[in-house]
This record gives structure tokens, C-alpha cells and sequence, in this order.
């Protein structure tokens, strides 16, 4: 068989490879268990974590209705320690909408083993940039104020930092690897001249 045929179906294996990579974080991103829920009438609940890994923060409430208080960062304690979680800004605004409700992600952060308690208190979330369309559309449309306890925030299992990092990588990795490795093996195959093949 021609080298070129075996080194193509390689490329196409990893390049598929890479995309179950990134199809594995986005569900890891979007189907995982909630760790905590927390209405807005509650502002703060204590948790435990069993192992080391990556959570996100979701705000989560009704579909066109205002929030009742606009949400400050929220703050997750280790209650062990007595020090606070770095909290790193979600700035791909990942989002989850059905008819009747929409959550949004706003950040990550890595927890230890350990006793938390996560808090909520009045202030923004938002970045300046989601303020300002915020702003905008609420002096375009008036919405009705839902009451605290129809919002919530969220705690999620999600990806880890290293995850975060590769995953945009794989993405742009995996259709390298996969055009070059079709295009070798077909070229190949056919004997048809294909631009981007191996040995070609």
C-alpha cells in the first residue's frame, strides 16, 4: 500500500481524534450535573467538593423578564482555609435557551477538595460592553421584573484551565489534519490531482 495512503488515513484518525476532543468539552461545557443552585432570595449556600477540578458560574432565569437585582461577581469561599476562589470572566458568553428560560455562563474557576460557601450579592456581572447593550435595550423595551426566586445562579462542573486552553487549538488542529489526510488518501486512491495532498 502506498505510504502516502497510510500516512493520509493517519491524519484523518487524528484529526477525527481531535474533534471528539472538542465534541467530549463541549458537553462537559453543557450537560454537566449542577453542584449548586442558588435562587437569588437565598444569597448564600455552603457546598462540598470530593476531587480537585474546573467549575463555571451560570446566571440562569425567565426568557424576556428582568432580573430584580443585577448580579455582582459572585464569591465562593474555602471555608477551610477562610480564603476566596479566583474568579476568571467567561468572555466567550457561552449561552443555553429554551422557550421559556436562557442561562448564561460568566465564569470559571478551579476548586480543591474541600467546604465552600458560594455568595451572591447586588452590584453587575456584566462586562462594560455587555452593560452597554444591556443599557440599550432596556431603554428600547420595556421588560417586566421577575421575582428573586424565578433567578438563579449556578455552579457547574465544566472544563478545567488546561481544557479551556486546547480546545480552540483543536478545533483549527483537527480540520488541518483531517483536510490534508482526505485529500492525500483520496488523491492517492483515485490518482486524482488533489491541491494540499501528500506526494502529490
Amino acid at each position: 500500500m502506498n505510504i502516502y495512503v497510510i500516512l493520509g488515513a493517519l491524519m484523518l484518525i487524528a484529526g477525527l481524534g481531535c474533534w471528539s476532543y472538542v465534541f467530549k468539552c463541549l458537553y462537559i461545557m453543557f450537560r454537566t450535573r449542577i453542584v449548586v443552585d442558588l435562587p437569588l432570595n437565598e444569597l448564600f449556600k455552603t457546598f462540598h467538593v470530593t476531587e480537585k477540578g474546573g467549575f463555571a458560574i451560570w446566571e440562569e432565569g425567565p426568557m424576556l423578564k428582568k432580573s430584580p437585582m443585577a448580579f455582582s461577581t459572585p464569591q465562593i469561599i474555602n471555608t477551610d482555609h477562610h480564603q476566596p476562589v479566583k474568579l476568571s470572566r467567561s468572555y466567550g458568553n457561552a449561552t443555553k435557551t429554551s422557550f421559556t428560560r436562557a442561562s448564561r455562563m460568566v465564569y470559571f474557576c478551579e476548586l480543591d477538595a474541600g467546604n465552600y460557601v458560594f455568595e451572591v450579592h447586588a452590584g453587575s456581572s456584566l462586562g462594560k460592553l455587555d452593560q452597554a447593550i444591556s443599557n440599550t435595550i432596556e431603554r428600547v423595551v420595556t421588560l417586566p421584573k421577575a421575582p428573586s426566586s424565578e433567578y438563579r445562579i449556578q455552579l457547574r462542573k465544566s472544563l478545567n484551565k488546561r481544557q479551556r486552553l486546547l480546545i480552540i487549538p483543536a478545533v483549527f488542529i483537527g480540520l488541518f489534519l483531517f483536510n490534508i489526510g482526505l485529500f492525500t488518501v483520496l488523491g492517492h486512491t483515485t490518482g486524482v490531482h488533489l491541491e494540499g495532498a501528500l506526494g502529490m
